[in-house]
């Protein structure tokens, strides 16, 4: 006979690992029903592996074009000049409202007044986009230096000369981005497709469901590209009404200064795009991890007005990066970047949770790179913010709901698993005894099951595909909450067997 202690001795060995969820759940199978397949629905289905070749086809040449030597070069003179015009000119009477809608100031967390807002004017571009010097005019410090500049500024001597280089660089590289086809229509049209031509239900969810990687691919690609700032090039918005200096480029002069970073984003979006359009095993690459993990940072610090600390001490109100190791190892960066860019976003999220419940304003987000002390080609990113960790009891409501809905579609659960075990939570309330927390925490993987509360921005890659990512890439994704009551994610590089002990080690067995 099998007692729970023995069953549970069976399993030692394997709790608090990851625990990854299944990506696509199977309905249970019903007879087959033989019926002639209406020649709509066929020919719907035979656009669909079309469909996904152009698309494949056109992230391929807009990946080309990006990796292009020529366009590359552009960028990091671009990237010059931005940085000498931010150290030189002043923000003036441009208003605050515009300079934080342009991601020229950071997130103040409502901690800075409107004489502080007011100040800024006396600022250049390169301090106002720092929260230690708005922090220091908060406390009454720079009077001197605000003093001499209302006194009177001089920008140095070649500052119109850079500025005249500046949007004649930016040009060039519009250049580049008119070469790149994104249209999304190849795919909307299908999808319209399918609503307005198929009547019959049965059908029409058949086709959806056969097509919904690319239905996917086109809310990601939509929703992430038009996050990226890269992307205002691409949509021509603000930069190319006319061939002229614009308070607009003034305002993101910061952007522009770290274009080269901006562009890897770009290019990691599209790259994912494409293997999601193909579906091939993607391809193990030496890869260097601090480089990736300064894109992620950077891309994310843009999109959520967070400024980024690069030095030795941890700063309030920023992303706080360590790098402790150069190390280059096999993985796919654009992969591997995608996922840090999720989990730097579920700690910002936790960020502003914490910040609109609790008012908690001493909020950080710090971010290492390193090997493990006992074999130094496995690397582990761990992102740890200061916020109120994973929700459990919020986890496991929305795993409720959720195992109830999906029951009622006919899905079927593997045994034991904890969402068929969290299906009996409402006639068999202890149930829950029989979970871990890293079960818990680890449907978090599962689709909209992260446990925040705030909807102040949307996810886009979900910590699910995430978790699918991590596995093609052969890494693992350990979540936990810390004793200080924030999140701790590693993100675990490296063979198999040794991961495995690191983990262990991580899980103190």
């Amino acid at each position: 006979m099998t007692t729970a202690a023995t069953a549970l001795a069976g399993t030692q060995g394997r709790l608090g690992y990851p625990t990854y969820p299944t990506r696509n759940p199977q309905l249970a199978r019903k007879p087959d029903i033989l019926r002639p397949i209406p020649a709509e629905v066929e020919a719907i289905r035979a656009q669909i592996p079309i469909v996904a070749a152009a698309v494949s086809k056109n992230l391929g040449e807009a990946i080309a074009i990006l990796s292009d030597p020529r366009l590359i070069s552009l960028a990091g003179e671009i990237e010059g000049i931005a940085k000498q015009l931010s150290q030189a000119l002043l923000v003036g009477d441009i208003r605050y409202s515009m300079l934080k809608y342009y991601h020229a100031v950071p997130e103040d967390f409502g901690i800075f007044d409107e004489e502080v807002k007011s100040l800024i004017q006396h600022l250049t571009f390169e301090e106002a986009g720092q929260i230690e010097v708005l922090q220091k005019l908060q406390r009454g410090e720079l009077r001197e230096l605000i003093a001499s500049r209302k006194s009177g500024y001089c920008p140095p001597p070649q500052t119109e000369e850079l500025k005249s280089l500046f949007v004649k660089k930016i040009f060039e590289l519009k250049g580049f981005f008119a070469l790149i086809n994104l249209s999304e229509s190849p795919i909307t049209e299908l999808s319209m497709r399918i609503k307005e031509e198929i009547t019959d239900p049965n059908l029409k969810k058949q086709l959806l469901d056969e097509s919904s990687t690319l239905l996917e691919l086109e809310l990601f690609m939509g929703h992430d590209m038009y996050h990226c700032f890269s992307t205002k090039f691409l949509s021509g918005q603000a930069f190319w009404k006319k061939d002229a200096w614009t308070p607009l480029f003034e305002c993101n002069l910061q952007n522009f200064s770290r274009l080269t970073c901006h562009l890897r984003h770009l290019t990691s979006i599209l790259i994912v795009s494409k293997h999601r359009a193909d579906k091939k095993t993607p391809i193990l690459e030496r890869t260097n991890l601090a480089e990736v993990v300064y894109t992620a940072a950077h891309a994310i610090g843009f999109r959520l007005h967070m400024p980024i600390n690069h030095t030795a001490e941890f700063l309030m109100g920023h992303i706080n990066l360590r790098f402790f190791t150069n190390i280059t190892i096999e993985t796919v960066a654009a992969f591997l970047e995608a996922i840090l860019y999720q989990v730097i976003k579920n700690s910002m999220k936790a960020v502003k949770e914490a910040f609109e419940d609790l008012k908690k304003v001493s909020l950080k987000i710090d971010v290492e790179l390193k090997t493990d002390e006992q074999f130094p080609d496995v690397a582990i990113i761990s992102v740890e913010d200061n916020a109120t960790g994973f929700m459990i009891n919020r986890i496991l409501e929305k795993g409720f709901a959720l195992a109830k809905e999906l029951s009622q579609k006919g899905v079927v659960f593997e045994e034991n698993s904890i969402l068929a075990k969290l299906l009996k939570w409402g006639q068999v309330p202890a149930v829950v005894r029989t979970f871990t927390v890293g079960e818990i925490i680890d449907l978090a993987f599962i689709q909209n099951l992260s446990g925040f509360g705030s909807q102040s921005f949307s996810s886009g890659l979900g910590l699910n595909e995430a978790a699918e990512m991590a596995q093609l890439m052969d890494a693992d994704i350990l979540m936990t909450n810390t004793a200080s009551g924030g999140a701790l994610t590693s993100i675990i590089i490296g063979p198999r067997e040794k991961r495995e002990q690191v983990i262990a080690r991580k899980l103190g067995l």
